[in-house]
């Protein structure tokens, strides 16, 4: 108990995370087989085996759409969520990049740490996964892939993969747009023109910070 509400305290001081839009999950699974379509066209690329993406408004609502959907889902039910930086836009904010292994600087609890980690990776058997944060008009987009892959040095390669990753997500991004717009409120859905990881606006290339555990 005393574990519990020093993290209470923790997330409150932080102000860090979302606002769950109210039918988040129905909005979740709701159009899990639109999303899958749309992933199975990236599935394998740089062998990603999962995509979501949560998308938070300039209002602070997120909404999450996801091709495994039932790490979202368990992610929420259970409140882990609200530990996991990648859906916060104040932890993850303009052009980082998060291992999900590294939640330890973010999390004060070994027992949520082991969790969020058991949902995310153990039970797919995901080896490495990774949230990008992009920042479009004043909403945030958290990419997140994962990989089955068992080559050594993974996070060496994502990261020399970095802005095909992003090119992906924007991709992705791009075609659920349609469907998200039911659910973005009166905020103006951002620009499709600058969903483009090469555009000289956003000059990711040299902005992008890691965020990392050197514990």
């Amino acid at each position: 108990m005393i574990e519990k509400l020093k993290l209470v305290n923790f997330i409150e001081e932080k102000d860090c995370f979302a606002t769950l839009h109210s039918d988040v999950i129905n909005i979740l699974f709701g159009h899990r087989r639109f999303v899958k379509n749309i992933f199975l066209q990236i599935k394998g690329h740089y062998e990603i085996a999962h995509f979501g993406i949560n998308i938070i408004n300039p209002l602070n609502e997120l909404v999450t759409f996801s091709s495994t959907p039932h790490i979202e889902y368990n992610l929420i039910k259970q409140g882990l969520w609200k530990y996991d930086p990648s859906f916060s836009s104040k932890i993850l904010n303009k052009n980082t990049l998060f291992w999900w292994n590294d939640v330890s600087a973010h999390i004060p609890s070994p027992l949520f740490r082991e969790q969020i980690k058991q949902i995310k990776l153990l039970n797919n058997h995901f080896n490495t996964g990774l949230t990008l944060c992009r920042e479009v008009d004043g909403f945030f987009l958290l990419y997140s892939y994962a990989t089955n892959s068992i080559k050594n040095d993974l996070q060496e390669y994502y990261t020399s993969q970095i802005f095909n990753l992003i090119d992906i997500g924007d991709y992705f991004c791009k075609s659920i747009l349609d469907i998200y717009s039911e659910y973005s409120g009166n905020c103006s859905l951002p620009q499709l023109h600058q969903l483009n990881s090469k555009a000289s606006d956003l000059n990711m290339r040299s902005k992008l910070r890691l965020i990392v555990n050197n514990s």
